[in-house]
Parts: structure tokens; sequence; C-alpha cells
């Protein structure tokens, strides 16, 4: 398990979930609706290191510990939201966790309200928003993504305004 005082993290509180036997760790702070937080626990740079105070002002933020990989992530990451008995959450996910979060959002719909994609690589692939549409539900979910070479001031308000339901423009 990573040493919790390495990983950026909200100003919150630290606690634990069991689920399917396997006790996970997540921080927490914020309040309003519930957005969770993917990334790998020995990777902090993975997003801007702003983003986790600006979200937990106006959203219940979890950051779970991931634990090493056992090719289930998709599975790892339901199993984590059942045990905090979350539905209608938004997800955050970074590179390791960007294809889990799709696999999830398409399976497990009604789970999941939106989705932001923060993969790494070049800016001019970023912004783009539409939404998934999962067999056997009538509800779309919405779908982000944003690249990580995007500054934060810019970034930042696109992923807010994203997980408040704004329409987003288009880049360019």
């Amino acid at each position: 398990m990573p040493n919790p005082s390495t990983v950026t993290a909200p100003a919150g509180s630290w606690a634990e979930v069991r689920t399917h036997g396997q006790v996970v760790r997540y921080q927490r702070a914020g309040s309003g609706p519930a957005v969770v937080l993917l990334r790998a626990s020995s990777s902090p740079d993975a997003l801007w290191p702003e983003v986790t105070d600006k979200l937990a002002r106006c959203h219940r933020l979890i950051v779970p510990e991931a634990p090493a990989t056992n090719g289930d992530d998709a599975g790892w990451i339901t199993d984590f939201l059942e045990g905090l008995g979350l539905a209608e959450v938004a997800l955050i996910a970074t590179d390791p966790f960007c294809i889990p979060a799709l696999e999830l959002a398409l399976l497990g719909a009604e789970q999941i309200s939106r989705v932001v994609l923060v993969p790494s690589g070049e800016v001019g692939d970023t912004g783009l928003a539409g939404s998934l549409a999962a067999s056997g539900y009538d509800v779309p979910i919405g779908l982000l993504v944003v690249r990580r070479g995007l500054p934060a001031g810019e970034a930042l308000p696109l992923v807010g305004s994203f997980l408040r339901g704004d329409r987003l423009v288009p880049p360019g």
C-alpha cells in the first residue's frame, strides 16, 4: 500500500470501505454531488495540482488509493462505488483508469452520471465533449476528454462547467 503522505489529495479526512473482502482507503473532502477521482497512487502529478482543491469547493470529492492492478480495474471501481453506496457519480479518470472508466460507464450506466478522461497527450486534442449511449439504458452519460497538456487555467474551468452540466462549446 502506498504511503498516504506522498499522495496529493484534497485536505480532508481518510476513510476506508470494505468491499468483496478488500479494504480500500480513500480521502474525502467537500460536499455536494459526488465526484470520484481515479488516478494511480504512485503518480500524484497525473493531474493539475489545483484540481482537487477546486473540486472540493463544490463537490464531494473522493480519491481512493488504487490497488495494484489485477486486470479488472472496472470491476474494482464498481465494487468501490457499491461499497460507498454511490450512484449517479461523476468519474474523473487519469491515464491508467481511462479505459476502465469508459468500460464501467458503458456496462454500469446506472452508477455513472458523467465521465472526464484525462489522458496524457498533446493539447490539440483537448476539450472533446459528447455523450455515451450504453445499450439497455435510456439516459446518455456525459463524456469529456481533456488532455493533461492543457494548462490548468484552461482545463479547470472546462472540467467545472462540465461537472455542473453546463453546455460546452467545442474549442476552436
